[in-house]
């Protein structure tokens, strides 16, 4: 493996199996139960705002309680910044901080509308179909 190497060098090396895991490359990640499930996919679907939306929307409930350390890796790893802010016990319940990430994609999608459109924010909403409750909050973030 290593070539043509001075044998009195290769006692120094070590020769064991390394094993690396490529998110890209899974196809499913319901196999992996443990919280590095989790983490791969989000790793996985990072660049894309639409895809973290749908794990999100789909898997609420195992979002609800996360160790602090994959917390930290998910933001670490990704562009998702998950606010630590709710941490109780050394779990984090991410679904404020998922709803504060969908939150702020809907307001860019208001404000592309807005934009390219020529749209006002009410028509925007109106167009993504927001509850009208719902818009008075999302008026006051724009």
């Amino acid at each position: 493996m290593l070539g043509d190497v001075d044998p009195s060098v290769l006692r120094f090396v070590d020769d064991y199996r390394l094993n690396l895991i490529t998110p890209d490359e899974i196809k499913d990640f319901g196999k992996l139960s443990s919280e590095l499930g989790m983490i791969l996919e989000l790793i996985h679907v990072s660049d894309d705002k639409d895809g973290i939306r749908d794990i999100i929307m789909s898997k609420q409930k195992d979002y609800s309680s996360v160790s602090v350390s994959a917390v930290d890796m998910i933001n670490t790893y990704t562009s998702i910044n998950i606010s630590k802010a709710e941490e109780k016990g050394g779990r984090v319940n991410m679904c404020k901080g998922m709803q504060d990430l969908l939150d702020e994609i809907q307001i860019n999608d208001i404000k592309n509308l807005m934009k390219n459109m020529k749209w006002t924010a009410k028509q925007a909403m109106d167009a993504l179909g927001i509850k009208k409750e719902e818009q008075a909050r999302f008026q006051d973030m724009l």
